[in-house]
């Protein structure tokens, strides 16, 4: 049964409000409190405690009366508070008072309500909310779908730095492969990135060290050491298969077909064929990437479906990729594009070879004649059409951040033949530059340093492109430590200006050099905007006359 009660006007305190049914006789009460608007009260640093250590809090109390410093009473809703001192000063109670540690919840934190009431005037009674913190706890640690990381998660915000960091300060490192990655993309999880060769399968468990992590406040007690078992992803991404091998095949040769699929761990393949039990049988059982196919096992001018499947060590399968093989007398020859290996850069010359392998059958060989037509994988758009074994492609012919597909087509008295394979372009280094080489200037001098010729590659003479950049500017003595401002301030600049001016950084004779004679001013780095890393660093050395470096000393002393 609920009863809505009017409590009418009255002073702030704590009073027992009596509720009687009358038909059953029975009564309750319950304890009404009631506050002073004008009483206000705040901790310092924070209203929160660790929940595993006693800890120690001061109050500020602003309206209770001066003689409350005499003592005051503290009830605790959750937990027991013991006052150890008490003062006024300048019209506010202090309150230093220990905290006992909070009860074993199972929560990362909880809150507890604090009642404090002068003994001199209970009318100005007021209250706080302090917040108890367990140490920060693994919730779960999960392969990501490829399986070339696991996320480690929190159950709360944590005083970790975020960004990149030892695997080894947190982790116990065993079965993660060659030099695994770790980093902190928020407070709250911590990203393990597998190294090669790694061997941790879901099931298995990671050792998270102790006494590295607090709560994000930094109130909390450290985190103890645990052991994590490491779950598989709930949906593992199946291998995206491709099949290559040659279509034909003469009586005295061999087919040798080739499966592959980006994964960071070896992948488990099936072969099979579809339609003739004798081949099926003999590659059944083969569980590597490439399997051959002798022209004994196969009959003249039938066509053979081989199959193949791949899986991955989360159990994500791929879908059933088929290739066609048939026997011929003479078979065509097979074509393909020799390409050098990656990066491919728009600001570097790329050379690909069309190549020839003839059946070992054949008696002749016929000359073949060569066409290349390079597109845009996106639009469509033909951007090169080329004759001729080999296709040169000159710098600024592709441009960064697209894929490109390159057919070859061959054509003889017999046969047209193709191949295509695809070019993704990667953005070229960018490349910083300071005008003037090394420079002496006084101290009265304004140091100008420029780096307008600083470029990016790809988009060197191309009218078109709009790519913005950031310059980054810094400065270091001959010792290696920072060049510093008389504020204390370090010398750096990061804008879009191509120019970077101490007197304009800081203003004429801030420059701390006391006792340094030189040093190198004007580490240009230059990036493109949202990138994080930076691809070039020019430096160029800058020397103050060291009469003027003992006229600032003489001064400064006087």
């Amino acid at each position: 049964m609920a009863v809505q009660v009017l409590i009418p006007p009255h002073g702030a305190g704590e009073e027992e409000l009596v509720v009687s049914n009358l038909e059953s006789n029975q009564t309750a009460s319950l304890a009404v409190r009631s506050f002073d608007p004008s009483v206000l009260v705040s901790c310092s640093p924070l209203c929160a405690v660790s929940a595993q250590l006693e800890s120690q809090l001061e109050l500020q109390v602003q309206g209770f009366p001066q003689a409350a410093a005499a003592g005051v009473q503290l009830r605790g809703n959750r937990t027991a508070f013991l006052l150890l001192s008490s003062s006024f000063q300048r019209s506010l109670l202090i309150l230093r008072f220990l905290v006992s540690p909070g009860p074993p919840l199972l929560v990362p934190s909880w809150d507890s309500q604090l009642t404090i009431v002068p003994r001199a005037d209970p009318s100005k009674l007021a209250t706080l909310t302090v917040s108890y913190f367990n140490a920060p706890r693994v919730l779960l640690a999960t392969f990501d779908e490829q399986g070339g990381s696991v996320s480690i998660v929190f159950d709360q915000p944590t005083s970790a730095q975020l960004g990149d960091l030892p695997c080894s300060l947190l982790l116990r490192v065993q079965r993660m492969g060659e030099a695994p990655r770790c980093s902190f993309p928020d407070s709250s999880s911590l990203l393990l990135v597998l190294g090669p060769n790694a061997q941790l399968l879901p099931g298995d468990q990671v050792v998270v060290l102790g006494g590295q992590l607090r709560s994000i406040n930094g109130v909390s007690s450290l985190n103890e050491e645990q052991n994590v078992t490491v779950l598989a992803p709930r949906s593992p991404a199946p291998p995206q298969l491709s099949l290559l091998g040659p279509n034909f095949i003469g009586e005295c040769d061999e087919a040798i077909l080739a499966a592959s699929a980006p994964s960071p761990r070896p992948l488990d393949f099936s072969w099979s064929c579809s339609n003739n039990l004798t081949v099926s049988a003999m590659l059944a059982g083969r569980r590597e990437s490439s399997v051959s196919v002798s022209a004994s096992l196969l009959l003249p001018e039938v066509t053979y479906v081989i199959q193949v499947i791949a899986r991955s060590f989360l159990g994500g399968t791929s879908e059933l990729v088929a290739h066609e093989v048939t026997r011929k007398s003479v078979p065509p020859p097979l074509i393909d594009i020799d390409m050098p290996p990656p990066p491919y850069l728009p600001s570097s010359q790329l050379v690909l070879k069309a190549t020839a392998k003839f059946s070992s059958c054949a008696t002749s060989k016929t000359p073949l004649s060569f066409d290349w037509t390079v597109t845009d994988a996106g639009s469509g758009e033909l951007v090169v059409q080329r004759k001729g074994p080999l296709l040169f492609l000159a710098p600024g012919t592709l441009r960064a951040g697209k894929i490109f597909q390159v057919l070859l087509s061959s054509r003889s008295s017999s046969s047209s033949l193709s191949v295509v394979k695809s070019l993704t372009m990667q953005a070229s280094s960018l490349r910083a530059i300071i005008s003037g080489g090394n420079k002496t200037v006084s101290r009265s001098s304004l140091l100008l340093l420029d780096g307008s010729r600083s470029l990016d590659p790809d988009c060197n003479g191309d009218a078109t492109c709009t790519q913005s950049e950031i310059y980054e500017w810094s400065c270091w003595l001959e010792d290696g430590s920072t060049c510093r401002y008389s504020s204390g301030a370090p010398v750096v600049s990061s804008s879009t200006a191509k120019t970077f001016s101490l007197g304009d950084a800081g203003g004429e004779g801030e420059k701390r050099v006391e006792q340094e004679k030189g040093g190198r001013c004007g580490q240009n780095k230059k990036r493109r905007e949202n990138e994080e890393e930076v691809k070039e660093v020019q430096e160029e050395e800058v020397v103050v006359e060291e009469e003027e470096l003992e006229a600032l000393q003489e001064e400064q002393e006087g």
